[in-house]
């Protein structure tokens, strides 16, 4: 499974997880699909990453050793409109409507399957300013 390098213009995405070995599967297999990732660990190395980067979309786990992963969205809401996805391993209708009311634009539930993640991030890829930009100079 791949993606054309075309398609992931300029695509930055910030991905907030603080288990090690699924932080670094999620950025090589989004790398490896040709978008630009920044990875964070906490809630803090986040509002870092939000402070000095400007980003298309945001991966975050909720549970964090720092706080809540419901903090990095409201701390994004206060600065941007720009799509966040909520990672958990808890999917009821209680944990979604939380994630949502935090400003996360999507909830996904643990595991993640590498196809519906490529296919959830096309669709930001394909509506990304960057990529509108793009094809208007072409």
């Amino acid at each position: 499974m791949s993606i054309n390098p075309s398609t992931a213009f300029a695509l930055s995405i910030l991905l907030v997880e603080d288990h090690e070995d699924t932080r670094g599967i999620l950025r090589r297999l989004m790398e490896r699909w040709g978008f630009r990732i920044t990875s964070a660990k906490s809630v803090g190395e986040a509002r870092a990453a939000l402070d000095r980067e400007e980003f298309d979309v945001i991966l975050c786990d909720i549970g964090l050793p720092d706080g809540n992963g419901t903090e990095v969205a409201e701390y994004l809401r206060t600065k941007s409109s720009i799509p966040a996805l909520a990672m958990s391993g808890y999917g009821t209708e209680t944990d979604k409507a939380r994630t949502r009311a935090a400003g996360f634009s999507r909830h996904i539930v643990k595991p993640i399957l590498a196809e519906d993640l490529l296919q959830l991030l096309r669709v930001y890829d394909a509506e990304s300013p960057a990529r509108k930009a793009h094809e208007s100079l072409a």
